[in-house]
């Protein structure tokens, strides 16, 4: 199955902790993986670029299957610039829809101890005739809702944004203000998930330490613990993965050298340089074992993210949507996305919305996160990067 989409790494199940068996996972391929590696390191670091030095939660998978369900409605330059900045040049469509449809059946049932859900939708303006195969495709290979509402109704508003904080347990509450008068069509991909850490946190040793965030020292409430997980250390950063559930999903946490910026690590991650971190994970001993606590709620704008990843076309009204409607006239109004996390000593909660506007023209023996770094919440079967961080300050009002 290809998975050019999202951050798809080589399956890597690591003997830290025993895996109970699960069910029989797909086969995704490695040529593409290293594609969809590119999108998430590129989307993180575009997003960290308009933050400045704040914090940035965001989730590649929702955003790429998002765009990627919009994809089937481009044509032309559109849907190449589309696929470029997704990093799907030169495959098939239908290659990608099966990658896609791969992931949306494999996530939620990867790990019976974590919940996970996935879920797309298209909701349209009711007097907007939108062409059969996008509807049949939306529905039959991305799963999605498709509903056809009147836009000029307060009720629209109502049950698109009752649909994203349904899917995401009340997490996302809002995803529209408004619905401006050209707009015809909202895409939207709702991402949840909910873990337990294999090993949890005990509460009682929780205590405020130093975080040394780009504006000054803070202090931090920061969970300990010790024990054995699995490591590795590169030439600018250190790394540990900590495993939720029956250990197919974990989180990655990467921490810069001291001296070592945040944004320097980022910048050299590629999809080689992640392949080599997950490879190199090695059961470690740790005599300390410190994570911030950490609860975010975010909105990013990616209009400007994308256009400079190479898709600004489908902004403007050069934008060619006929798959939508044959007709064509319509453009991307705007790319966002809505996002939450909470590390705790439980475990973590994450969401993310994306949400797409349719217009008409017209490591040593001890590790302890106390700088900038990054985060990646990933499945580890199919290497699928759900949400991903730079957090600079986690104290930073949620």
């Amino acid at each position: 199955m290809r998975t050019s989409l999202l951050l798809l790494c080589a399956a890597l199940l690591m003997g830290c902790d025993a895996n109970e068996p699960g069910p029989p996972a797909p086969r995704f391929n490695t040529g593409v993986v290293q594609a969809g590696n590119a999108f998430t390191f590129r989307m993180l670091g575009e997003v960290s670029r308009e933050a400045g030095t704040g914090n940035v939660f965001v989730s590649p998978v929702s955003a790429s299957m998002a765009l990627g369900m919009l994809m089937n409605g481009a044509d032309g330059t559109t849907r190449a610039a589309m696929a470029s900045a997704l990093g799907l040049d030169g495959m098939p469509v239908d290659s990608a829809n099966a990658a896609y449809n791969a992931l949306l059946d494999w996530l939620p049932k990867a790990d019976s101890k974590v919940r996970l859900t996935l879920a797309n939708a298209v909701f349209a303006r009711q007097e907007f005739p939108v062409e059969p195969d996008f509807v049949a495709l939306s529905r039959n290979v991305f799963g999605a809702e498709a509903q056809a509402l009147d836009f000029r109704s307060p009720s629209a508003l109502t049950t698109i944004n009752g649909w994203a904080r349904t899917q995401t347990e009340g997490r996302i509450e809002k995803v529209l203000d408004r619905i401006a008068d050209n707009e015809v069509m909202f895409v939207l991909n709702a991402l949840y998930f909910k873990g337990a850490w294999r090993t949890r946190f005990d509460p009682s040793r929780t205590r405020p330490n130093t975080f040394q965030r780009p504006g000054g020292a803070v202090q931090a409430p920061t969970m300990f613990r010790e024990g054995r997980v699995a490591a590795f250390s590169g030439d600018t950063f250190d790394a540990i993965d900590l495993p939720y559930g029956d250990s197919l999903f974990s989180m990655t946490v990467v921490l810069p050298h001291p001296g070592t910026s945040v944004d320097a690590v980022l910048a050299n991650l590629t999809p080689a340089r992640w392949d080599a971190l997950v490879a190199g994970l090695a059961p470690h001993r740790f005599d300390m074992i410190g994570l911030p606590k950490l609860k975010l709620r975010a909105t990013y704008q990616l209009k400007d993210p994308l256009t400079r990843l190479g898709m600004g076309v489908a902004f403007t009204d050069a934008a060619d949507f006929t798959g939508l409607n044959r007709k064509g006239g319509l453009f991307l109004t705007f790319v966002k996305q809505d996002t939450f996390v909470e590390v705790n000593e439980e475990g973590t909660e994450a969401a993310a919305v994306t949400t797409g506007g349719v217009g008409a023209t017209s490591v040593g023996p001890t590790f302890l996160v106390n700088r900038p770094y990054l985060l990646f919440l990933r499945e580890r079967t199919s290497g699928a990067v759900l949400f991903a961080g730079r957090i600079t300050d986690p104290t930073a009002a949620s």
